[in-house]
């Protein structure tokens, strides 16, 4: 099951002092990196393959970034 959609008009929205969404406009000598964190039970039991993860870093490279972690937790981790 493929679980990516689209956020809503009101995540995108960017303070006047974030960094760059993209290399293209970084100053020299900086980069851009990220981690992605996986949450689901479903994941860690081999039921359902994380096939969202290699989506998003493929788009984050796209575009400059580097991914430098990929996290999985379960469900229950999450909770108090």
């Amino acid at each position: 099951m493929d679980m990516t959609r689209r956020l809503p008009g009101c995540l995108l929205q960017r303070r006047q002092d974030s960094l760059p969404l993209d290399a293209q406009h970084l100053e020299p000598g900086m980069t851009l990196s990220a981690g992605i964190v996986v949450v689901g039970d479903e994941i860690l039991s081999g039921k359902v393959q994380d096939s969202n993860s290699a989506y998003l870093a493929r788009k984050l490279h796209a575009i400059g970034w580097q991914v430098k972690r990929v996290s999985q937790t379960c469900c229950d981790c999450c909770m108090p």
